[in-house]
């Protein structure tokens, strides 16, 4: 009897023991909610979280990384879109530093007024 008693404590102990290794995220939340997991298992997963992650939160936790999205552009006549950042070259950088101060804002302006 103490035998069997001292085997439930033990057990009851391991199980505490790996609770308290669980570890909760938001990026697991939105896998979750993504995957379709039940409106039940939501509530209380976002219960140990101690809040809701928000649909813009989860959009942004689960879109892809930098490095595979880039791979993945697909540009029209080769030129990015607007708003994208465009790299200068060593030399026009060069050149541009060497500009007075004046001289360098009217060549910036004149360069964005083109997009």
């Amino acid at each position: 009897m103490k035998a069997s008693i001292f085997a439930v404590l033990a057990l009851a102990a391991v199980a505490q023991a790996n609770a308290d290794q669980v570890t909760y995220s938001n990026s697991q939340y939105c896998a979750e909610a993504k995957a379709g997991q039940e409106s039940r298992y939501l509530q209380a997963y976002a219960a140990k979280l101690g809040s809701t992650p928000s649909r813009h939160d989860c959009a942004v936790l689960l879109t892809q990384p930098a490095e595979v999205a880039k791979a993945q552009w697909d540009f029209q006549g080769n030129k990015p879109y607007q708003g994208s950042v465009v790299r200068l070259s060593v030399m026009t950088v060069t050149k541009l530093r060497a500009l007075p101060a004046g001289e360098r804002k009217q060549a910036f302006d004149e360069a964005l007024s083109a997009f």
